[in-house]
């Protein structure tokens, strides 16, 4: 089950000359409770991506936080990830789970409550499928992604934690600022690219994503 707090996306196209294991070290360490690895539309070279996504998983583990593959189901599979992320334009998650190992999960876009609600009950008729969590978003315009998806605001983020009972991470042109009204409106956690590998220093702005969303997450009931 998905923790509650920061989830890291590390996308390769953000790297900025940086190394990739080393800022995955930086995010970990910042307390982030997925790592995901996230390779489209970058010139990182493909012969590279497995050796790397086998490395990321096994740091991951060290950790205790799962790895999770951005759209590449075959790489998700190779590399010992935890799951895979799919997208309403990716593989579908039918097919996917015929690629995947039994264990693997799969977590999948929306952008509209309509779309939470079909993914939330197709994870609830085909459990088999292992779906185990939402992305929902833009919440907020969003440079890093090239998308025509609107934005759909803390309303229509708590429209749909409110609405499904899978874990929501709340994903889309997030800052610092935004943790405590993410938090607030009922998401599991929050996934920040610019806003954390775009800081001078991954590691607190990581820290800092971190804690201030659970210093506003809701009590787990006793």
């Amino acid at each position: 089950m998905l923790r509650r707090g920061y989830y890291a996306i590390l996308d390769l196209s953000s790297l900025a000359g940086r190394e990739p294991t080393g800022l995955a070290v930086q995010l970990l360490d910042g307390g982030c409770v997925a790592l995901q690895l996230r390779a489209k539309n970058t010139a990182y070279p493909p012969g590279r991506l497995l050796p790397l996504a086998r490395r990321l998983a096994s740091l991951a583990h060290r950790y205790g936080v799962p790895f999770i593959v951005n759209d590449h189901v075959p790489l998700a599979a190779m590399a010992g990830a935890d799951g895979v992320h799919l997208g309403q334009q990716d593989m579908d998650p039918v097919e996917a789970r015929l690629r995947l190992h039994p264990k693997q999960h799969i977590g999948l876009s929306t952008h509209t409550l309509d779309q939470a609600r079909t993914a939330a009950a197709l994870a609830l008729s085909r459990p088999e499928l292992r779906i185990r969590y939402l992305g929902y978003g833009p919440v907020r315009p969003t440079g890093t992604k090239q998308t025509a998806d609107t934005p759909q605001g803390f309303d229509g983020l708590a429209a749909v934690c409110q609405a499904v009972d899978l874990p929501v991470v709340a994903i889309g042109g997030l800052t610092l600022d935004d943790a405590e009204a993410v938090a607030r409106a009922g998401a599991t956690a929050l996934a920040a690219i610019s806003a954390v590998l775009g800081a001078q220093d991954a590691e607190q702005a990581a820290r800092e994503l971190h804690s201030r969303f659970l210093k506003n997450a809701p009590r787990p009931a006793d």
